[in-house]
């Protein structure tokens, strides 16, 4: 609904359509939130596991799984009620270059990407912070945790996405504004950037898995038969670290 109507491709169609459920529009507000809550869910895991690793066990049971579920998808639902007696339409942009799939109740519209946008942004505030404290206790407190320990593929992994997250907030928060100032350009560059963010989201999980698990990343280069690239790089990569340590070792030695 996002990618298609913004490549030009099969714009007559969508317009024929005419009028269409208004529930698909409240899905386009409400997964954003659901998925950005989940987010929150896994930097708070993350976190738990970092600060409390003794402890850890005891924030992780059935009780909090069913409950965190239920806030997860349940909580955002309102917006799909919401949308019910709505109507959608799709419609050619001010150029006519795209078209873009909108409710016929401005208000509506207006009000649901509003309280969409305020909840992405706080949730992706509350991520960054809950990263950002992670790193340091990772980093900085548990001086002795082991290098290859599990802890920091998952923290990669949820700063990566927290990132994506935090980026298509902003992009999300540009469209609203440049709405209601009525900036073409920035409605343009926020309309064209919004997919983009979308799949940052969507494959994030996949490039975390790619570069923190060897086997994935095995299964994937001879999938692609592009293990002889990846080799090329990898030992011109190696060399040039070799190279750095040394030099920087020598200059110790002359100091």
């Amino acid at each position: 609904m996002v990618r298609v109507p913004l490549y030009g491709i099969f714009n007559e169609s969508y317009i024929s359509l005419g009028v269409m459920p208004g529930l698909i529009y409240g899905f386009s507000v409400y997964l954003p939130v659901t998925i950005v809550f989940g987010q929150f869910l896994i930097a708070l895991n993350r976190f738990f596991m970092i600060k409390f690793p003794f402890t850890y066990t005891k924030f992780v049971n059935l009780r909090v799984m069913i409950v965190s579920i239920i806030c997860q998808f349940l909580l955002p639902s309102i917006l799909l009620i919401w949308s019910f007696n709505q109507n959608i339409q799709a419609n050619y942009t001010y150029d006519n270059s795209s078209t873009v799939i909108e409710s016929t109740d401005m208000n509506y519209t207006m009000n649901s990407v509003l309280i969409c946008i305020i909840m992405c942004v706080f949730w992706s505030i509350v991520n960054v912070i809950l990263s950002a404290l992670s790193i340091y206790f990772l980093t900085r407190v548990n001086k002795k945790m082991n290098e290859k320990s599990k802890e920091k593929p998952l923290l990669t992994h949820s700063c990566i996405q927290t990132t994506a997250q935090t980026f298509l907030a902003i992009v999300a928060s540009l469209q609203y504004i440049s709405f209601i100032t009525g900036d073409q350009i920035m409605e343009k560059i926020a309309m064209h950037l919004y997919p983009f963010a979308e799949d940052a989201v969507s494959l994030s999980s996949a490039i975390v898995l790619f570069c923190v698990c060897k086997q994935v990343r095995e299964h994937f280069l001879d999938f692609y038969h592009l293990k002889w690239l990846w080799d090329k790089y990898e030992n011109k990569f190696t060399n040039n670290t070799k190279q750095t340590i040394k030099a920087s070792a020598n200059s110790i030695d002359l100091v």
